[in-house]
């Protein structure tokens, strides 16, 4: 495998693999705020330098094209990644196959006929426009053959933990029809995008990908506002406090501690220790927390640690809320109870084109994931006299929704808020609550 690593100075990676012909000069500049980018491509031999990896605490993957099927061989190998992100493009863990991939006939056809001639129109039906009589003029022939054959020739356990999948509408490599049915045995979420084979990746990138260091800043510019304005985040606490066990806590893990909502009421059951972590260190009425990335600290915890692991309004900011969950479950000693609550689709439902949002979990997508566990939704309605009103809201609370710096976007949020007949704005939220025992 050729590597090719872009430095930035961070402790988090995010791995593309590319797609079959594809190089990092190929691709472009894929980057994510505050992630190194390491791009794989040539997958004529599997052999990978994991000296790269050792610096990083976190690293998310995302594979596109043939690329997914490299990329699972790669994560199959590698269980002990500290892995936050798994997302699949265009790609699927069947590369040649008549009903999940690319057909045989067409497979063996592009391997027979490959020229310069037959490489540019590749390039041209996967996406490249102008630039594919470039790009095919600089390839080596003969060893793209080689590594098409070696992508035919994979074998060996596949990592099949993905957190989502992107198919394009208007793919002419790999049939859209057999994407899906590929993940479809799976299940993994697929969302569509009207592309070509070659989607916008850094797009995708920045979609996927949380930039836990703003989101630490929103919160620590909040922390002395948050309490007097978070009224939805102290009914869930609330909520979650009456879903607590009617028995000794034991060794309590809290992730995302926050200003304390939920902490003080834990506290008050004096359980056998108690650990609180969030991405701010804090006291809280002589409770430490501790600062550490929830997502990064769950990869390093030991089976059956505690006894049970509260998290309130804290899983949405993570890469993987899903791949937290399991985790917790790892975690998690028998007769153990985790009680967690995120969001789900619904909430900030009134921003819905006019501000980035996280890409929330359905009840139903986390009564799948987890089947044994106890799974709630509510929607909670705040109403405000004016938008500005809403954005204030959202500022004390530090879960601003709108990127930084983006003032235009707040204008134009402003201008056209949807209001109700009686002239009110309303904000909607969506807890989602999450009860499991083990």
């Amino acid at each position: 495998m050729k590597q090719t690593i872009t430095q930035r100075g961070y402790d988090r990676l995010l791995i593309v693999f590319a797609g079959w012909g594809c190089d990092a000069a190929v691709v472009g500049e894929i980057s994510a705020e505050g992630y190194d980018t390491l791009v794989v491509s040539d997958y004529r031999s599997q052999e990978f330098d994991d000296s790269r990896l050792a610096p990083y605490s976190e690293i998310a993957v995302i594979a596109w094209s043939f690329g997914v099927i490299a990329a699972a061989r790669f994560l199959a190998e590698r269980p002990a990644l500290p892995l936050t992100l798994a997302a699949a493009v265009n790609g699927t863990l069947h590369p040649v196959d008549d009903t999940l991939g690319i057909p045989r006939a067409i497979f063996d056809g592009t391997l027979d006929a490959l020229d310069e001639r037959n490489l540019m129109k590749f390039y041209r039906r996967t996406g490249f426009g102008g630039e594919s009589a470039a790009i095919a003029a600089r390839m080596d022939i003969d060893a793209l053959r080689d590594e098409l054959r070696a992508i035919d020739g994979l074998t060996g356990p596949l990592f099949e933990a993905w957190d989502i999948a992107f198919v394009s509408t208007d793919d002419r490599i790999i049939p859209t029809e057999n994407q899906r049915r590929a993940w479809e045995m799976t299940s993994t979420p697929v969302v569509t995008l009207d592309t070509p084979h070659l989607p916008p990746l850094q797009a995708i990138a920045k979609d996927l990908l949380v930039d836990k260091r703003l989101v630490r800043q929103r919160f620590g510019c909040s922390a002395t506002t948050y309490n007097d304005n978070a009224s939805v985040q102290r009914t869930i606490a609330e909520h979650l406090c009456k879903k607590l066990p009617d028995r000794p806590l034991g060794d309590i893990l809290e992730v995302g501690s926050g200003s304390g909502l939920l902490t003080r009421e834990l506290l008050k059951r004096r359980p056998s220790s108690f650990l609180a972590i969030d991405l701010n260190a804090a006291e809280i009425d002589g409770q430490p927390v501790d600062a550490a990335d929830a997502e990064v600290f769950m990869t390093r915890q030991a089976p059956e640690r505690f006894d049970t692991i509260v998290s309130a309004s804290t899983m949405q900011w993570f890469n993987s809320p899903r791949r937290f969950a399991e985790r917790v479950r790892r975690a998690l000693r028998p007769g153990g109870t985790a009680i967690l609550s995120t969001f789900g689709p619904d909430n900030f439902a009134e921003l819905k084109g006019l501000a980035p949002r996280r890409r929330y979990l359905s009840a139903d997508r986390w009564r799948s994931i987890l089947p044994d566990a106890v799974t709630e939704e509510e929607h909670i309605e705040l109403l405000f006299e004016t938008p500005a009103d809403v954005l204030r809201h959202i500022k004390l609370t530090g879960v601003n929704a709108i990127r930084q710096g983006s003032h235009a976007e707040a204008l134009r949020l402003l201008r056209n808020y949807p209001r109700r007949s009686d002239g009110r704005c309303s904000l909607t939220y969506h807890p989602i609550f999450i009860i499991l025992q083990k």
